[in-house]
């Protein structure tokens, strides 16, 4: 049986859970090799480490079982399947959307996107809630909104960007992540999410939708973040590595997954990385700026292609909105939960996702019409 790029991309996340498991269960190296160690027997090891694996061997299992679409003559579909003829969409592709449903979007984009909640997972929920229909247009706008909380990043740290002095402002003398290091770092660790999004990214878009998948992520999710609270206790600022950076981007990949969420992942890599919750909520910051303006510019382009200048022109005012609003959330965001994980961890965002999932997974057995049509 022939494998479609779905399985294949499945395969490759699965593989990567279990080499992030298998880093979990390594650790850091002793100073004394021979001398025996109780933090062999840590949560991080015997809890954390093994659900990180097996996670990723369901998803394998799952990868290698599902059957791929087969490939039908244009204009017909599987059976079950509505007819879906591209010039309706290109009809309609943004114009069902308003000005208060950009904006309640752009909202929990702010809110989201820098919180280990996982913005993806909030913005398929939201968007069933408010019963939107999943054209070509939604896709994109929920993904293109990403520019203006990255800004936000850039404007909150803006002295770490500088890699010279520009008009009497000068780079933080502060810290040693800045400058022309901090793009260096930036650069390798995206190289691993570059790659996976390169071979795959035609069809990650199909792992979005499934509000099921979102749910159960979010509270496994919610799970792990608690642990990784717990055992991940670094006190002491230390310099990031090229090594951490490429550590981080392989744990950053993990957010391919719906509801997994790219700041919980790389925030947790960091920490993992030995950084204190500081440097790895900081990092994770930095990462997210090449990663989502690359995918910010890719998904313009790719509705470009789909739907040509036409969609653009119908729906700029949505499209600016939303990221404006986006922009001055994030901002609020981004200084809110710096100050929040210093002093009080993650283990709040962990429960919070835990009762959210739980709470909607009843309200959809209750009957509740709560998916993407």
């Amino acid at each position: 049986m022939l494998y479609s790029k779905k399985n294949y991309l499945l395969m490759a996340l699965s593989a990567l859970f279990i080499l992030v498991g298998f880093i979990l269960m390594s650790g850091g190296q002793s100073e004394d090799p021979t001398a025996f160690s109780p933090e062999i027997f840590s949560s991080r090891r015997i809890v954390v480490a093994p659900i990180v694996c097996l996670i990723g061997f369901c998803l394998m299992v799952y990868a290698i079982l599902v059957k791929p679409h087969r490939l039908l003559p244009h204009g017909l579909c599987h059976p079950g399947e509505a007819r879906h003829s591209p010039h309706r969409e290109e009809r309609g592709g943004g114009s069902l959307m308003t000005i208060l449903q950009s904006v309640i979007l752009a909202l929990v984009e702010g809110l989201t996107e820098f919180l280990p909640v996982s913005s993806t997972g909030h913005m398929i929920l939201t968007e069933g809630i408010l019963g939107m229909e999943s054209t070509a247009y939604l896709k994109a706008f929920t993904v293109m909104i990403q520019f203006g909380a990255i800004l936000s990043v850039v404007v909150y740290y803006f002295r770490r960007f500088l890699p010279f002095p520009i008009f009497g402002l000068k780079p933080d003398p502060t810290t040693s992540l800045g400058g022309w290091r901090l793009y260096g770092l930036m650069i390798i660790g995206c190289i691993p999410a570059a790659i996976l999004g390169a071979l795959f990214n035609d069809t990650i878009d199909d792992l979005l939708g499934n509000t099921w998948v979102v749910l159960t992520m979010l509270f496994l999710g919610g799970i792990l973040m608690i642990y990784f609270d717990r055992i991940f206790t670094g006190k002491t600022e230390r310099k990031v590595t090229t090594q951490n950076a490429f550590i981080i981007g392989l744990f950053q990949c993990l957010a391919m997954v719906p509801g997994v969420s790219r700041s919980m992942a790389t925030i947790f890599g960091g920490m993992q990385q030995g950084l204190t919750r500081r440097q790895a909520a900081e990092f994770s910051f930095f990462l997210a700026v090449p990663t989502m303006f690359g995918a910010t510019l890719l998904k313009g382009y790719k509705l470009y292609k789909e739907l040509g200048m036409g969609v653009f022109e119908e729906n700029w005012q949505t499209l600016l909105i939303g990221n404006v609003v986006a922009f001055l959330v994030a901002l609020l965001a981004i200084k809110f939960f710096i100050s929040f994980v210093t002093k009080y961890g993650f283990r709040a965002f962990g429960y919070y996702r835990i009762i959210l999932s739980v709470g909607i997974a009843i309200a959809l057995l209750l009957g509740a019409n709560i998916s993407l049509g």
